[in-house]
């Protein structure tokens, strides 16, 4: 997927999307090497991703918009 997906992708709530988009931006693939924009996408993926860890856990109430802008089944 090019630079140009991925980061459409990352924008819209995909956890593995931005995952690799601060990948990218912390080795400077496709992107000029930029950590802070690296941190920035990392830490996104990680609330995505405890969000819905704790959906499934049934810890917290997610309202039903959130669940699929995450994506969640």
């Amino acid at each position: 997927m090019n630079i140009e997906e991925l980061k459409l992708r990352a924008a819209f709530g995909d956890a593995e999307a931005q995952f690799e988009l601060g990948k990218a931006y912390e080795c400077g693939r496709d992107v000029v090497v930029n950590l802070w924009e690296s941190v920035k996408w990392f830490y996104v993926e990680k609330d995505v991703n405890k969000a819905i860890e704790m959906y499934k856990e049934n810890d917290t109430f997610i309202s039903r918009f959130a669940l699929e802008r995450l994506k969640v089944k």
